[in-house]
């Protein structure tokens, strides 16, 4: 039955992480998607029965999000999503492993510090794939995330691991702790999630009174299969079909001419 409820959590905390994404976008989801896994890191004690359930919500979040690969190469996209699983999975183990050995608090930075040295390296190796990088849940909603000019896109991972940490600690401790311990908690998530948002539309607000966003942009979209665009007639044709499209929209208030 236990083995039914770690499977049950391990799933949840993958299709959690898969509603966050683009297209589907519950983007709040990614709040409190990494708490099952964080209760399956406290309840289980042997290493590899949490590999496995961690392996089992990474792979399900990458199935579901990048199933697409698909498209271009079934079995390059079997190998991506199983290879991105894995190495998905390495802050996992670095994370179970130290909260053994060292307990919660150290165990929780561990966390935060292997997953953004995982997402850094994944970002800056041969073997890139910036999708599925924790920040990059936010990729519709640009209103909440503003000050990623100050912090990049690891300033979203953060958030989200932060969030997911102070959730977690506040489900597992709310029957054991006292009422105003669950209200200071409460009080430290609404504040974590609120202070960026509150962060970003002030920036939001300082642009819109700064500049004047009225511009007449022509954005040209040749339609050239991408995989034929090496051999589809001359760069010269291209660009005279480029060329012809633009002319056939801009006028005298075209500020920008966008192309591919």
């Amino acid at each position: 039955m236990q083995r039914i409820s770690f499977l049950g959590l391990s799933v949840l905390s993958g299709l959690l992480l898969f509603f966050a994404w683009n297209p589907l976008s519950f983007t709040f989801c990614i709040f409190f998607a990494w708490v099952p896994l964080l209760f399956l890191a406290d309840k289980i004690q042997h290493k590899k029965s949490f590999i496995g359930y961690a392996f089992l919500a990474l792979i399900i979040w990458n199935a579901c999000t990048t199933w697409w690969i698909w498209n271009s190469t079934d079995i390059g996209s079997v190998f991506a999503i199983a290879f991105n699983s894995t190495i998905m999975l390495m802050p996992w183990y670095g994370f179970f492993i130290t909260k053994k050995k060292q307990g919660n608090f150290v165990g929780y930075f561990a966390l935060i510090a292997f997953w953004l040295l995982f997402e850094f390296i994944h970002l800056n190796w041969e073997l890139s794939f910036p999708w599925l990088t924790l920040g990059n849940a936010f990729a519709d909603k640009v209103n909440w995330v503003q000050w990623y000019e100050f912090t990049g896109v690891a300033g979203g991972s953060l958030w989200v691991l932060l969030v997911n940490i102070v959730a977690y600690e506040l489900f597992k401790n709310w029957k054991s702790k006292n009422s105003k311990w669950s209200i200071k908690v409460i009080v430290v998530i609404v504040c974590i999630i609120s202070v960026p948002f509150a962060i970003s539309n002030f920036l939001l607000y300082r642009i819109s009174k700064e500049q004047n966003f009225d511009s007449n942009v022509v954005i040209v979209q040749p339609n050239i299969d991408p995989y034929q665009k090496f051999t589809y007639n001359t760069i010269a044709k291209q660009i005279e079909k480029l060329i012809a499209l633009s002319e056939n929209k801009i006028d005298s208030q075209t500020k920008w001419v966008i192309w591919p």
